[in-house]
């Protein structure tokens, strides 16, 4: 613990303050990072979704069952969803820093030669508003990761039913053919 012999109020205040502000600093890291990790979730997994795709509409008489179309489409707006609110948690703005009139200041002959205890609570109020600030836009990014996590996971298992809708579909070689062939033709012509 801290050791309090000799110390004023202020010093242990200062200390908590000191800690908060990297607490908070270290938070914001971790969410930027976890927002970093979705975007690039999102996107290898919309990239395989592609690789797939063209893997099977290459196939010959591949036909997409209409019925996951839907779910594929849900899935790709939701990986778009997933990235955006992903990228918004790296958004810079929101923090406060000491402004630099007030860096200024305290190098300043008056601020310099002043009192440590006037020092001291200078620093811990603009501590208290560079946290409580830091507070407000981390709260707002991990609202934003939360929201992308939670759409990657929907937009994952639409992406997983649509695929097993596509393997449980017709397969090509039940299909009808989408061309006719001459002979067909012919009889539709003796037909007429």
């Amino acid at each position: 613990m801290f050791d309090a012999v000799g110390a004023n109020a202020g010093s242990i205040y200062g200390k908590v303050l000191d800690d908060e502000v990297s607490r908070e600093t270290a938070r914001q890291q971790g969410i930027e990072q976890k927002g970093l990790a979705v975007i690039t979730t999102s996107g290898v997994l919309v990239t395989l979704m592609f690789g797939l795709g063209a893997l099977a509409t290459n196939a010959n008489q591949f036909v997409l069952p209409t019925v996951a179309t839907p779910w594929l489409v849900t899935s790709v707006l939701l990986f778009l969803v997933a990235a955006v609110m992903a990228i918004l948690t790296n958004w810079p703005g929101g923090y406060q820093a000491l402004d630099q009139r007030s860096l200024l200041r305290m190098t300043g002959l008056v601020s310099w030669s002043g009192a440590a205890d006037d020092a001291s609570r200078r620093v811990a109020q603009a501590h208290v508003q560079i946290v409580l600030a830091a507070r407000i836009t981390n709260t707002r990014k991990a609202l934003l990761l939360s929201t992308s996590i939670a759409a990657e996971v929907i937009a994952v298992i639409a992406l997983a039913i649509a695929i097993v809708l596509v393997l449980s579909g017709p397969q090509p070689s039940s299909l009808p053919s989408a061309k006719p062939t001459p002979s067909a033709w012919l009889v539709d012509m003796q037909e007429a």
